[in-house]
């Protein structure tokens, strides 16, 4: 019994570190790793998402423009995430 719970320990340890090494390395190795048929498809589909902001703060408009092709207007998705003057809706 006390060799299952060794085991049990180990064994959560093993997949929560595997978990962190995949959050922290995932990201990095999507957006500037040699992938780039899946680049393309991940900034594609966060830009296509209701939350585009999210890819326009990690890489500038040349930048997506050279991945994604320069068909779009990238410069008008970009947003200041520290501007706090007040939006008007019209």
């Amino acid at each position: 019994m006390k060799f299952l719970g060794v085991m049990a320990k180990r064994l959560t340890f093993f997949l929560i570190l595997n978990l962190l090494l995949f959050l922290f390395t995932g990201p990095v190795v999507i957006l500037y790793g040699p992938f780039k048929n899946v680049r393309s498809s991940i900034i594609g589909a966060i830009l296509n998402s209701r939350h585009p902001h999210y890819i326009t703060w990690l890489l500038s408009p040349e930048q997506l423009a050279s991945i994604l092709g320069p068909d779009k207007d990238y410069h008008s998705l970009r947003q200041d995430p520290f501007n706090l003057a007040s939006r008007h809706h019209g």
